[in-house]
């Protein structure tokens, strides 16, 4: 399968060599997400830019809860997953992309992407699945978290001065996407919950 085209224009854009385990790692990620390509967002982020919209159905017909961006050209949706990626929030991932190729370097790309809140939690806490699957698949599974982490002391990325622009647009996704997302799922536990007491108190009690 050849390589999809924005990939090599996603790494130039931010500052990445175009080695084998970046590509395939953004490849992968975007194999977790499964959008459709003529959305031009193939990372599945929610930023409203580059004239990136976001439509009331996702391509499966169901209703975009997550505000998922659809981008109206190949180059906007470039602009817009580098714009994401650039986000404060993304430090270690756009980070580990930079790295020169190393043996370790495709495992520490998802794990950087795992911790990130890009979709915490998502795909049985292994999100990105497919990037997930193949290092488990080639022998080299994720690192353990304690190695990671001690790994990241030693490797720390420099902290970058973060823009006016971009601390508010951080902001705003936060109070605009991620707090609504955490709202939604605490009623849906709460309903749950209160489905269990209430059958609980209606079943009848054994004599």
């Amino acid at each position: 399968m050849p390589r999809p085209n924005w990939i090599p224009e996603v790494l130039k854009s931010i500052g990445a060599p175009d080695d084998w385990a970046g590509s395939l790692a953004l490849d992968l990620w975007a194999q977790s997400e499964g959008m459709d390509s003529s959305w031009f967002n193939w990372l599945a982020h929610t930023d409203r830019v580059a004239g990136c919209y976001a439509p009331a159905l996702l391509p499966d017909g169901s209703r975009n809860t997550d505000g998922v961006v659809r981008c109206p050209t190949h180059a906007a949706g470039v602009i817009a997953t580098v714009y994401a990626l650039s986000l404060p929030y993304y430090t270690r991932v756009i980070f580990w992309l930079r790295q020169d190729l190393t043996k370790d370097k495709l495992d520490s790309i998802w794990l950087a992407i795992n911790d990130s809140p890009w979709c915490g939690h998502c795909q049985g806490g292994h999100y990105p699945i497919r990037l997930y699957n193949y290092l488990h698949e080639h022998g080299a599974p994720p690192p353990l978290r304690d190695a990671a982490a001690a790994a990241a002391k030693r490797e720390r990325p420099v902290a970058r001065p973060v823009s006016l622009f971009n601390g508010w647009a951080y902001l705003m996704k936060q109070l605009t996407v991620t707090a609504p997302k955490q709202m939604r799922r605490s009623r849906a536990n709460r309903g749950a919950i209160l489905s269990v007491v209430k059958y609980r108190r209606k079943r009848p009690r054994r004599p």
